[in-house]
């Protein structure tokens, strides 16, 4: 059994509607750790801009708008990236020509 900590979007508009949740997935993760390189940020040290870019993208992907990242930033009051609750998952069995 492996744990997978899931990750899920939310924000809030300007009209104080709250959006989400929005399941953070490994593309998101991916999407934000080549933009983060390209536009030199430091994950590290810049962790609202990764929930905030997380949470654009994730929402984005599901269709919930169309916004660029900026115009997401200037037109949103709120945006959080939560940890769920830790679930168990089965370990997928090998088949034949997989390598340990």
């Amino acid at each position: 059994m492996s744990k997978l900590n899931k990750i899920a979007g939310y924000y809030e508009d300007e009209n104080g509607t709250e959006h989400g949740p929005f399941r953070i997935n490994l593309h998101d993760k991916l999407q934000y750790e080549k933009t983060a390189k390209a536009r030199n940020w430091d994950a590290e040290a810049d962790s609202i801009t990764s929930d905030v870019f997380l949470v654009w993208h994730a929402s984005r992907r599901a269709g919930a708008h169309q916004l660029t990242f900026e115009q997401f930033t200037d037109q949103m009051v709120d945006a959080a990236a939560q940890k769920l609750e830790e679930e168990d998952t089965e370990d997928a069995p090998l088949s034949a020509g997989d390598s340990l």
